[in-house]
């Protein structure tokens, strides 16, 4: 089984804030749901500017990703860590997901797209 080309989908993280999101379900190459939870490991990245750009936050299946048996993927990022991507993602980058099959060397990216940095601040 392979899992066909990335779901283009945009993030939005509440600067200071806590985000749980659910992404769109991931799918086999025959439109199948994929079951993610065991046998795969997971990495999103958001970058400032472009796919080689400085890495503002990185979430991984064991610190940030849940990976469940309908395909979902849950990305949440504390409090902490989206204030801290300020430094280096002022308002608007990009993120990458992928996903890789333990028993195999089968990498794919599942999602990508912008990723913005909303301000959540209130201001007096």
């Amino acid at each position: 089984m392979s899992i066909p080309n990335s779901i283009n989908h945009a993030i939005s993280f509440p600067c200071g804030s806590t985000m749980d999101l659910d992404l769109p379900a991931v799918l086999d190459d025959e439109g199948e749901v994929v079951d993610l939870s065991s046998g795969y490991t997971a990495s999103l990245k958001v970058r400032n500017d472009d796919f080689d750009g400085t890495l503002a936050l990185e979430l991984t299946e064991s610190a940030g990703l849940t990976l469940a048996a309908l395909g979902i993927i849950t990305v949440t990022a504390t409090a902490v860590q989206t204030l801290a991507m300020r430094d280096d993602m002022p308002q608007k980058g990009v993120y990458t997901l992928e996903v890789t099959l333990t028993a195999g060397t089968v990498v794919s990216r599942t999602h990508c797209g912008v990723a913005t940095l909303s301000d959540t601040t209130i201001h007096a």
